[in-house]
């Protein structure tokens, strides 16, 4: 099962900034990432519903800023570097990780209800 970190819920300003900047290792220190498509590629689909139970479970699941803390949406690194939007959910398949409703150089902020997610690196991990 993967390690994560939830940080307090945050509003991303500035998407073409946020993609520059990790705001896991930001907050943590430099021991701790964004989850990113690889990270999500390499869990198999017994972790995402071990996600998914833990989550229902939890006490602030359904009420006031829970939608940050026990979403399965998240905020995500691409591929491409750029910040989007995941979803921890089951049988999410290849439809996992997708552009955020909002072009990337929108200086506007932009909340979606996602959740903010940091993993450990690699060398934490050990």
């Amino acid at each position: 099962m993967v390690q994560a970190h939830v940080v307090r819920p945050r509003t991303l300003f500035r998407l073409e900034k946020s993609a520059k900047i990790d705001i896991c290792g930001t907050e943590l220190g430099p021991d701790w990432h964004l989850i990113t498509e690889a990270d999500l590629a390499a869990m198999q689909e017994r972790d995402f519903q071990a996600v998914a139970d833990v989550w229902s479970h939890h006490p602030a699941s359904g009420q006031g800023f829970s939608e940050f803390f026990a979403s399965l949406q998240i905020w995500v690194r691409a591929a491409d570097g750029t910040v989007a939007q995941a979803t921890l959910a089951p049988g999410a398949g290849p439809n996992r990780v997708t552009p955020l409703g909002v072009a990337p150089t929108s200086t506007n902020h932009y909340e979606g209800s996602l959740g903010l997610r940091c993993l450990p690196s690699a060398n934490k991990q050990r």
